[in-house]
């Protein structure tokens, strides 16, 4: 490390300043590409990519949760830029893994949160069914 400062008319500090970006480059292409290579690395980084608000509106009517969100917002849109450069492909896979998962969740929140049609006015039970002093059904012999 030199002590003088950096001058960009200098050749050799600009020269020494793009091997540093092709190194920081490097690391990001190798980190991300690590990351979408595999199904827990894409479910983080769709998760990541999900708070950060790049799927989503940030707006909050109060001011500061919005520059907070906004400044989540852009770390995300950063994220999302670094995705679409090195792994196109496994951004696209990212997506339908999330879209298969919500279409499961979305399954399971309609099973546990399915009413009974009993529970609901107007159901009738069956013929075969009497009721006994409190209203309730039964099943008759």
């Amino acid at each position: 490390m030199t002590d003088r400062p950096y001058s960009a008319a200098n050749r050799k500090d600009i020269r020494a300043a793009e091997k540093v970006q092709i190194q920081i480059a490097t690391i990001n292409r190798e980190v991300i590409a690590g990351l979408m290579s595999v199904a827990n690395g894409r479910h983080w980084v769709y998760s990541q990519l999900a708070d950060a608000f790049v799927f989503a509106d940030p707006f909050s009517p109060d001011p500061p949760t919005l520059a907070y969100n906004t400044g989540l917002r852009s770390a995300g849109i950063r994220l999302f830029n670094d995705l679409i450069l090195y792994a196109p492909d496994n951004f696209t896979t990212m997506l339908k893994e999330a879209h298969e998962r919500a279409i499961i969740l979305d399954r399971v929140r309609n099973t546990v949160d399915r009413v009974d049609p009993a529970d609901e006015p107007g159901f009738d039970f069956p013929a075969e069914f009497g009721s006994d002093i409190d209203g309730e059904a039964q099943r008759t012999q």
